[in-house]
């Protein structure tokens, strides 16, 4: 129910200009907040939405001694009983295989089937990006194959971190990485 306008005067007052490199560069990314909260508005925003919570936090065991906590956007009450989790992305869009392998999505699922959180069951457990680069919104739901998969990615890392092995994924970022 804030409107355009005030969403708009937020971004100007709580702006912060930390870590741009010029202003320049500030002021071009300032202007691309400026272009997606006016697109996404005008192209997504609805008043009729059911908004459950914002900044939604969470704490899930993956195993006996493993936890992992995180915070979820936004997370939508739809009139059949199903909840929307949603994350923004202000990047590009992916490629859909890589959607479809995304880790963040079935975490947040595993979250909200937790009793401590929302207790649903996979089937009433919707899960969105909106990537405000390319104004895209991209919707799926999780399976308990991909529940166990999501798990078993972050055992694997939690073991790799323990052990100390931080393996490098090469790539054209390597030259801006301090990990060299």
């Amino acid at each position: 129910t804030l409107g355009l306008e005030r969403m708009l005067e937020l971004l100007k007052t709580h702006w912060i200009p930390v870590d741009y490199t010029s202003t320049t560069q500030q002021d071009r990314m300032k202007k691309e907040g400026v272009r997606m909260l006016t697109e996404y508005f005008n192209q997504f925003h609805t008043s009729e939405v059911e908004v459950e919570r914002l900044e939604c936090l969470f704490k899930i065991r993956v195993e006996d001694e493993l936890f992992l906590t995180g915070k979820m956007d936004r997370v939508d009450k739809k009139a059949d009983g199903v909840i929307e989790i949603i994350d923004y992305k202000t990047g590009s869009m992916p490629k859909e295989k890589d959607l479809q392998k995304n880790i963040q999505l079935s975490l947040y699922a595993i979250a909200a089937g937790d009793k401590g959180t929302f207790g649903k069951p996979l089937s009433q457990i919707k899960l969105t990006f909106y990537y405000l680069q390319d104004m895209k919104k991209i919707t799926m739901e999780k399976t308990e194959a991909d529940i166990v998969l999501a798990k078993q990615e972050v055992q694997n890392t939690v073991k790799n971190i323990r052990a100390g092995d931080f393996t490098p994924n090469v790539g054209p970022w390597c030259d801006f990485c301090p990990f060299r």
